[in-house]
């Protein structure tokens, strides 16, 4: 996803890597190119479990990665070279301020249901007119990250930014591919996203599958998988247990005008 609270210019080149951890947790990598000429907040909200409270999330700096995905990138490379109003806020006056981690080189806080965005710093919220349009995360947590702009203000790469969490859906990973960028939620949106799981241990190793919309909608677009195993391209060490050496890598393109809405991949087979 790429929902900001904040002006930016333009984002693109969009990455998301999904996995399940040895605790059961998902696991998600995400980077992009930002150009930004302020601060501005980047929230990407999640399905954890209702009522898990402020600690369902866990930050992981990948900042000592930053080439995550540009190995990631390498097995794809090899696979086509091998064959084909209100906001309803809660008054949160006596309540604790969120946690705010130093994640490598961003500043992150979980908010952990949508009444406890009074709760973080007042520049990193939406307006009730946004809130409005996103009634289906009402029991969504939020991941929520500080970005500022690049020293020469022109596009920077983001480096990998890294969370596990609770989800309420454990089949299935979740994406955060809806975008917000200019205040107001549209039907469509212009994807330029690369999408990479790993599929747990025993799952049958398809050469494709399909991801399904939140809202329903099946999208039958062909992920890759790659020729061999992950830790051939990919330091699982350096991913600090994000990624399983010995497992393949999947891999599907999402570039282009679709609807607006997140992806769901089925992962029990």
């Amino acid at each position: 996803m790429c929902m900001f609270v904040g002006e930016i210019e333009r984002v693109s080149s969009t990455r998301i890597f999904a996995s399940r951890g040895a605790d059961g947790r998902q696991q998600i990598v995400y980077s992009m190119d930002l150009d930004t000429r302020s601060e501005v907040a980047m929230v990407l909200p999640l399905p954890v479990v209702p009522g898990s409270g402020d600690d369902a999330l866990r930050f992981i700096d990948l900042s000592g990665y930053a080439d995550f995905f540009d190995d990631l990138a390498r097995f794809y490379l090899a696979s086509r070279a091998g064959g084909d109003d209100d906001d309803g806020l809660v008054s949160f006056d006596d309540a604790p301020p969120l946690v705010v981690h130093q994640v490598g080189a961003f500043e992150a806080s979980y908010v952990p249901s949508h009444a406890d965005w009074g709760r973080l710093d007042p520049r990193f919220r939406f307006d009730g007119a946004v809130w409005n349009e996103l009634r289906v995360y009402d029991d969504f947590g939020f991941a929520v990250f500080k970005l500022s702009p690049g020293a020469d203000l022109g596009t920077q790469r983001v480096h990998p930014m890294a969370f596990a969490f609770e989800s309420r859906t454990p089949e299935r990973f979740f994406f955060p591919t809806v975008h917000v960028h200019d205040g107001q939620v549209h039907e469509v949106a212009e994807f330029d996203h690369d999408l990479y799981c790993q599929l747990p241990a025993g799952h049958p190793l398809l050469e494709s599958f399909a991801p399904f919309a939140l809202h329903g909608t099946p999208d039958a677009r062909t992920w890759t998988r790659s020729p061999g195993k992950a830790g051939v391209l990919v330091n699982a060490k350096r991913a600090l247990g994000l990624i399983d050496g010995d497992r393949p890598i999947h891999m599907c393109q999402i570039h282009g005008t679709f609807a607006n809405q997140d992806v769901l991949v089925t992962t029990n087979g």
